[in-house]
């Protein structure tokens, strides 16, 4: 038992922390929110704070310090601080405030992502690699060694303002409110029951800034892709809870755009949809929830043009390769390193099948009783996508990449922290996360 409870013990600190310190899980598009303990009137702040250490390819052995909390300023404002460095001279660190409520327009929310590292094993799926110079990097037809790595800065800096429309379950109440019991939904559900935004969900106009600067000194190339701009967001979130959905659907159409202004590389444009549905599939013996949990997405950047100039590719006025139609990472394509597909335009489709287990020994565990461990789940994923050089609907159907796996989530402190396991045709994949991936 001490042997398990210390396994337990780094399973949890992994997710914990690693999941946190990734990049591009802070632009959380859900609803502002407070959760309670079922028969709870008023919820308490919650914090967390801890040292940390894990090896990987990119970081080999790393460590560090994170913390953050819930509820100690405004009942629903998060924030969250880490500190990241590594035995081959990798360092970063990350600041995130989430949902913090303007006083002069209560319905508006402000959240701020920063973070700035030198990484010394950095990598991007962009042009410059001399062995390939006939060939788009990214592309669906890309060789999985066309990258380019080295040593170099990621620097970024997200503003995001979420208007709440007062429609739905956001007429009255800006802020959403939801019971849990055991770590499940007992009572405030925002949405689920029918489709229609003047009656149920919560419906939001988001307007985000963002600014990114990335560089590589590589041994196969250099490589740097700075970016400035504004995406334009309208969001209807019709699930009965956000944070682990059982029923309802989720909307989401976003439009951004790179003015080319100040440091720029240059402008771009691109256009987002995400659908998604779930299906309670009710209780049995051993689970306390089932879920079947579908997401279909797409991407397409207009701006993006190639041109073949003697035996190079060069791409104009293309997204960055991390942002845009782009596919890999523990998001979407889960078997595939981060943001290993990029072009004009992207198509995805995901399940999952997620079963909440009735038994939770991990909550039994004395040495985790500070992480209030919920409940366990299992979950089993298939997902299908690619990555083409023009919005064509017939290429959507046809030599499309795939990837399976399977995922250990646990809910702590209220949120759901996640570790995906996933296989595909190009190897292997783990990714540690807050959140489920749809």
């Amino acid at each position: 038992m001490k042997k398990f409870s210390c396994l337990c013990l780094s399973i949890l600190a992994a997710l914990l922390v690693l999941g946190m310190v990734a990049p591009a899980w802070a632009i959380n598009p859900t609803p502002p929110w407070v959760i309670y303990n079922e028969g709870e009137q008023k919820a308490e702040p919650r914090w967390l704070a801890l040292p940390y250490a894990f090896y990987s390819d990119s970081f080999d052995l790393a460590g560090g310090v994170a913390g953050g909390g819930q509820g100690y300023f405004q009942e629903q404002m998060i924030f969250f601080a880490a500190g990241l460095g590594s035995t081959n001279a990798t360092f970063a660190g990350y600041f995130y405030l989430v949902d913090m409520q303007l006083p002069l327009v209560p319905r508006l929310f402000l959240t701020l992502d920063f973070s700035t590292g030198y990484y010394t094993k950095q990598r991007a799926y962009a042009q410059g690699n001399p062995q390939y110079r006939n060939q788009r990097a990214g592309s669906n037809d890309s060789d999985e060694n066309n990258y380019l790595e080295g040593k170099g800065w990621d620097t970024w800096v997200d503003v995001v303002g979420k208007f709440v429309l007062p429609i739905g379950a956001g007429r009255d109440k800006p802020i959403q409110r939801y019971w849990l019991k055991e770590g499940l939904l007992a009572r405030g559900a925002s949405g689920g029951e029918v489709w229609n935004p003047l009656a149920t969900g919560v419906s939001q106009l988001r307007l985000h800034f963002f600014q990114r600067g990335q560089s590589i000194d590589g041994d196969s190339g250099d490589y740097s892709f700075r970016t400035n701009g504004l995406e334009l967001g309208l969001i209807y979130d019709n699930r009965d809870y956000p944070g682990n959905p059982s029923g309802g659907s989720y909307q989401s159409f976003t439009i951004s755009h790179d003015f080319g202004w100040f440091d720029s590389t240059g402008s771009w444009n691109n256009l987002e949809l995400d659908l998604r549905k779930y299906f309670s599939l009710g209780q049995d013996g051993w689970f306390k929830q089932r879920v079947l949990a579908f997401d279909l997405w797409s991407a397409y950047s207009e701006s993006w043009n190639v041109e073949q100039i003697n035996d190079e590719v060069v791409i104009h006025d293309r997204t960055p390769p991390f942002f845009g139609p782009t596919l890999g990472g523990f998001y979407r394509m889960r078997g595939y390193p981060y943001n290993r597909f990029a072009d004009k335009a992207a198509i995805y489709y995901g399940g999952e099948l997620r079963l909440t287990a009735r038994a939770n020994p991990l909550g039994e565990i004395s040495w985790l009783k500070f992480a209030d461990i919920d409940w366990m789940q299992f979950v089993l994923f298939g997902e299908l996508g690619r990555v083409a050089n023009d919005y064509k609907l017939d290429e959507f159907v046809q030599d499309l990449k795939w990837d399976v796996g399977v995922g250990f989530r646990i809910m702590a402190q209220k949120a759901v922290l996640r570790l995906d396991l996933a296989t595909c045709d190009e190897g292997f994949a783990a990714w540690a996360m807050v959140g489920h991936p749809f």
